[in-house]
């Protein structure tokens, strides 16, 4: 049965589809360029497959195929382009039903309509359901148009609506396109006709009259040859031959007698004369021997003062014969170059293209109003009458400023006429300008206007050619509107992804905080080494974080750069190091070369070449599963000239399509999931690539599906001195600066509780804990504190919130004491927010521990301590530590904890303990939140699991808590949501088990009672 679409979506996509084909209507585009544009407009916007357009032939009346658009399919093209060799039958098939009821029509299954024609080759090449409109003016077809997609669709009485409006838009379009080419037609060919004629009257010599008269019959009367044949003597000699060029150096050939061939008899008799198919009539007949070649032609005398001086030949090699038309052209201006008869034949010309500029003017679909130099109106034609709602006879002989122009536009439009008649500047000729236009009634309306100046004789004449751009103007400020909307997104899109830093900046507090605890213990060099590295990865990763993060940059392309002296081996060594244990994991070779001829020290920016360098490869292992991962450096480039450093990264893995190289290197990026493998590679290859790009460098990707990928980037390769290496400093500040001072630490994530708690009590401070906001207050009325840090974004309610409480305390104690706010907000109004709450200061996450001492003592009137020493050794990652769930195939990757906690097992275990201790509590608040399907309960849960699950590297976990968090609940469905949440709770407990027998081994080892590591 038919039906009709409620969708919002299906609606919206039907409204754009209208929109869409206004727009390319209006833009008045070649039917060459706009017909595929149409079919391709409602095949993508309605998602149909394929489309055809069918144009009306003039002489059969009867539609041919014109073009076609489909989709990226070879049977789609098949059926196409072989549709268009079925012969056209009125009243049968889909096409010819809809020709002959003027009607759209729908098939639901073209492989079981009795009636199309095409059916075998549909089912052929998967076609299904077909639907076809017509193109429909004043009841008469223009055009018809056919829609096909490969599944069944039931018939749609909605679009088959919108398709009768589509096709009646289309069909004032061609109706117009004709109307305007047969008036641009009627125009050129008066203005030739006029010019050629004055041109002749001005011309004496028979040689330039030929060259005018052949220069302007080409234009008009497509000829072969045309030759000027001037009596010498008994014979005709050629004074000028044109056409066939190779002809003009062998006019002796062309002599004939006097008294022979159609040229002899237009001599003798004066009379013009058209043969077509010359051999057979016995006047085209030349004596043998003469190279005179005819088959359609046409002979003129050319008169002066009533004698016969020349005949003028035109000649026509092939079909189609002269028409009488033709004739009748040639002869009249022949006629004025003779100087008879021309001007009676010109004045019957100009009184019928009159007649039919009138006729033209009158179908014309927009306003047409002509006035003379005052702006008194002259014409006026139908369309203009039925727009302003004046009879013509009202309005010709009155002025254009008292009938349609507003009022308050009078006083312009005069000042602008007396200066064109005055300077000769014209600021709206030849230009298309909106205007305001005001009706009989009234009633004002917006206009589009094209006005051009014509001068007869030496009057001056206007022609306006005005449009109703009503409809437009509702679409451009639905567009604005549509704008306006769309930028309001992306402020909530920026702000949204700045809030989301606070949640990856958390755990990278704990990182970086923890692991400068360990460097301010005694350390072995080799523990210290690595923890050092750990926080310069930990530094590089925050500040890749950071920059994507920062929407305001991204979206304005910006990507800041800091190029500084830096060793190339021990970036490729890093590299290197950082994907080794997955590629052992995994059993890959992974190696890694820098030629000799490398310079020791460039001036690169480390952290994006790093960048650079650990995307290709991490991608490379990602997509191997066997084989070998490759990197190689080298110069490229002659020495003393402008040498590059080029980058190959190689992998023996799956390889990818060409369709999938190109859109990875295409502007959005986006490269479809591998149905049989990992997914991502896109957003990541665009980052590089715009740093590549950003560094002046290169990118280039060879790959073949099965035979391997191959990356190339060239760099400039700018040479700095081997003292100037640059060696990143990590460490942490040792001093007793803060000895006795009570500090306040208001944190509701347990790890940064302990990052800030042993980095505080490192430098002599007493710390109380709190995690919310009241139990901060309870503690600050129980005993005095020195300072408190305070973090934004606490459970219940935010700092700001509790800053604000403190502050308003009737105890001048609690109200005065320092407060310091600690957030990862990337917002650019959170400091102004913390000092309007009443804060003294703001510190990021993860802090600086500097930073923090300097402000910690300036809060608490402490004099600044002078920094201890910090490590600068060379950073290299560590080992990465995995563990399987054999119950149920989960990851555990512990890489982060280890590196936190490399050289200190008890910190280790207190991380470890907290987890064990507050997941299953958490894991069951999501499962009971889903269960209850309490949409935001179930969004704050997610939100509040995630890092939990990402600190101990169960990112499947962790990515199913995702969903829930967003989209969320709403959208995935109660059922979906809670089988979600119960498996994350069962996969969680199972995961907990490893977890537990890893922190036993690690209390035994403690002890003494089994030595070794985890």
């Amino acid at each position: 049965m038919p039906h009709s679409h409620s969708d919002p979506a299906v609606t919206i996509r039907r409204l754009r589809c209208q929109l869409s084909l206004q727009r390319l209507l209006s833009q008045r585009q070649p039917l060459e360029t706009l017909g595929p544009a149409v079919i391709r407009v409602i095949c993508e916007s309605l998602d149909w497959d394929a489309g055809s357009l069918w144009i009306m032939n003039a002489s059969t009346a009867l539609p041919e195929p014109h073009s076609y658009w489909t989709a990226e399919d070879d049977g789609l093209l098949r059926f196409v382009t072989e549709s268009a060799g079925y012969p056209f039958q009125p009243g049968a098939g889909l096409l010819g039903r809809v020709f002959a009821t003027r009607t759209p029509l729908w098939i639901e299954d073209v492989t079981r309509a009795p009636d199309f024609r095409r059916s075998e080759l549909a089912r052929e090449v998967g076609l299904r359901t077909a639907f076809a409109f017509p193109m429909l003016l004043n009841d008469r077809v223009h055009g018809l148009v056919e829609i096909y997609a490969r599944d069944v669709r039931e018939a749609d009485d909605e679009l088959l609506e919108i398709a009768e409006g589509l096709g009646t838009q289309f069909g004032q379009y061609l109706e117009h396109a004709a109307f305007e080419q047969s008036l641009q037609d009627f125009a050129d060919r008066r203005r030739r006709l006029v010019r050629i004629a004055e041109s002749l009257r001005a011309t004496l010599s028979p040689v330039d009259l030929t060259q005018l008269l052949a220069e302007g019959l080409e234009r008009l009367v497509p000829f072969t040859t045309l030759a000027l044949y001037a009596q010498a003597g008994e014979q005709l000699a050629p004074l000028v031959i044109r056409g066939m060029e190779w002809l003009s150096t062998e006019t002796e050939a062309w002599v004939i007698p006097a008294d022979q061939g159609i040229a002899g008899w237009v001599m003798r008799t004066g009379q013009a004369v058209m043969v077509n198919h010359a051999e057979s009539d016995e006047r085209t007949r030349y004596p043998e021997g003469a190279q005179v070649t005819l088959e359609h032609l046409m002979a003129f005398p050319l008169l002066r003062e009533g004698a016969v001086t020349g005949v003028i030949l035109m000649n026509r090699l092939q079909d189609p014969p002269f028409s009488h038309h033709e004739f009748d052209l040639a002869e009249s201006l022949i006629a004025t170059a003779s100087q008879a008869l021309e001007q009676s034949h010109l004045i019957r010309q100009l009184r019928a293209g009159e007649a039919r500029k009138s006729a033209i003017l009158d179908s014309a679909l927009d306003c047409v109003i002509v006035t003379d130099e005052n702006g008194v109106i002259l014409e006026f034609n139908r369309a203009a009458q039925e727009a302003f709602g004046y009879e013509p006879v009202d309005v010709i002989g009155r002025g254009l400023t008292e009938t349609i122009i507003p009022a308050r536009h009078a006083r312009a439009h005069a000042e602008g006429l007396n200066r064109h008649r005055e300077t000769g500047e014209a600021r709206v000729l030849g230009r298309r300008v909106e205007l305001d236009a005001r009706r009989a009634d009234g009633s004002e309306f917006p206009i589009e206007v094209s006005i051009q100046e014509t001068r007869v004789g030496d009057r001056v004449l206007y022609t306006a050619n005005l449009r109703d751009i009503t409809e437009r103007r509702r679409e451009q400020e639905e567009l604005v509107r549509s704008r306006d909307v769309a930028h309001r997104s992306l402020e909530m899109r920026n702000e949204f992804f700045a809030r989301m830093s606070h949640e990856i900046r958390t755990p990278m507090n704990g990182v970086v905080g923890l692991t400068r605890l360990l460097l301010g213990r005694p350390l072995d060099e080799e523990s210290r080494e690595l923890a050092q590295h750990l926080i310069h990865s930990s530094e590089h990763l925050l500040t890749i974080v950071n920059d994507i993060l920062d929407l305001s940059s991204v979206d304005a392309g910006r990507l800041v750069l800091h190029p500084a002296p830096y060793t190339i081996r021990d970036l490729v060594e890093e590299s290197l190091a950082a994907v080794r244990p997955e590629a052992e994991r995994k059993d890959i070779q992974c190696g890694a070369l820098v030629a000799p001829e490398v310079p020791e020290v460039l001036l690169v920016d480390p952290v994006r070449l790093r960048q650079v360098l650990l995307n290709l490869m991490s991608n490379s292992v990602k997509f191997t599963d066997h084989g070998v991962v490759a990197l190689e450096c080298r110069c490229i480039g002659a020495p003393g000239a402008e040498r590059r450093l080029r980058f190959d990264v190689r992998d023996s893995g799956r390889g990818m399509s060409k369709e999938r190289r190109e859109q990875l290197f295409s502007e959005e990026g986006s490269v479809p999931r591998d149905p049989d493998g990992p997914s991502g590679a896109g957003l990541g290859f665009q980052i590089v690539r715009r740093i590549v790009l950003a560094m002046g460098g290169g990118i280039e990707l060879t790959s073949q599906p099965g035979r391997g990928t191959q990356v190339a980037v060239t760099l400039p390769c700018v040479e700095a001195a081997p003292h100037q290496r640059l060696r990143p400093s990590a460490g942490v500040l040792t001093t007793n600066a803060l000895d006795g001072l009570r500090v306040l630490v208001v944190e509701d994530n347990p790890i940064n509780q302990i990052v800030a708690q042993k980095t505080l009590e490192g430098w002599g401070a007493a710390v109380v804990l709190a995690d919310r906001g009241s139990v901060a207050i309870a503690k600050l009325e129980q005993a005095p504190v020195d300072v408190v840090l305070m973090d934004i974004q606490l459970i219940g309610e935010d700092g700001f919130t509790v800053t604000r409480e403190i502050r308003a305390n009737a105890e001048p104690r609690i109200a005065a004491v320092p407060i310091l706010a600690m957030t990862a907000s990337v917002l650019h109004d959170a400091r102004e927010r913390c000092l309007e709450a009443g804060m003294n200061d703001f510190v990021m996450k993860p802090f600086d521990p500097a930073d923090l001492l300097r402000k910690l003592t300036a809060a608490t009137g402490r004099p600044a301590p002078s920094s201890g020493a910090l490590g600068n050794p060379l950073l290299r990652p560590g080992d990465s530590h995995v563990m399987q769930v054999m119950r149920t195939g989960t990851t555990i990757d512990i890489a982060y904890l280890r590196e936190v906690s490399r050289g200190n097992d008890a910190v280790l275990l207190q991380t470890l303990r907290v987890f064990l201790d507050m997941l299953p509590a958490r894991l069951a608040h999501l499962r009971e939140s889903a269960t209850a399907g309490d949409a935001d309960a179930t969004a704050r849960a997610a939100h509040t699991l995630r890092p939990s699950l990402k600190m101990v590297g169960l990112t499947t976990l962790e990515s199913e808590a995702a969903r829930l968090e967003s989209p969320g609940l709403a959208t995935i469905g109660q059922a979906q949501g809670q089988h979600m949440a119960e498996r994350i709770e069962r996969e969680g407990h199972w995961a907990l088990l490893e977890l537990r027998k890893l922190v036993a081994k690690l209390e035994s080892r403690a002890s003494g009672e089994a030595p070794g590591k985890p």
